[in-house]
């Protein structure tokens, strides 16, 4: 469903912001994509099913985020890729031990999270990237055979409980 509303959003903004594109080419919003300034022939290339999260600012919002420029508005758009370097790179700040369980951002499937006392199933992305550092106050890493005898739990390298 979300992505069916993404595609319908982008669509709908492209085709719109095409119509006007000579006489409202102002009024367009600001579009970032992965923290990068893009244009709307970029969007066009973006594959729904790739994106992991969309931030609309408005009004005076957008325009404390990117100054006058933002005065129509700024759309924040980061794909799963992305959102999986940012969780990586938070997680192994927190712990020396994750990095070495959990070598770069492709691998961070290969352990179970628990968080906040919650197991959170194999690529249950919406879940994981939405954990703030602010919300992290401790990182525990358990090994192979208590995570079998505790969770019940094989075919991973370790578990990572995050707590609040």
């Amino acid at each position: 469903m979300r992505i069916l509303l993404f595609t319908f959003f982008i669509l709908n903004f492209t085709f719109s912001s095409s119509a006007q594109q000579y006489s409202h080419k102002h009024e367009t919003p600001i579009f970032m994509l992965d923290s990068t300034r893009v244009n709307d022939l970029r969007l066009k290339e973006i594959n729904a099913d790739k994106v992991a999260h969309v931030n609309v600012y408005k009004g005076e919002e957008a325009i404390k985020i990117m100054g006058e420029e933002g005065k129509n508005g700024v759309i924040f758009i980061e794909t799963k890729e992305f959102k999986k370097k940012q969780f990586w790179t938070m997680l192994s700040r927190f712990s020396s031990e994750y990095k070495e369980l959990v070598p770069s951002p492709d691998s961070i499937y290969s352990i179970l999270y628990i968080y906040p006392g919650k197991t959170i199933l194999e690529r249950a992305d919406e879940m994981i990237f939405s954990i703030k550092p602010e919300e992290i106050k401790e990182v525990q890493i358990i090994g192979l055979s208590e995570m079998k005898k505790k969770y019940g739990i094989e075919g991973k390298k370790g578990v990572l409980i995050l707590k609040k």
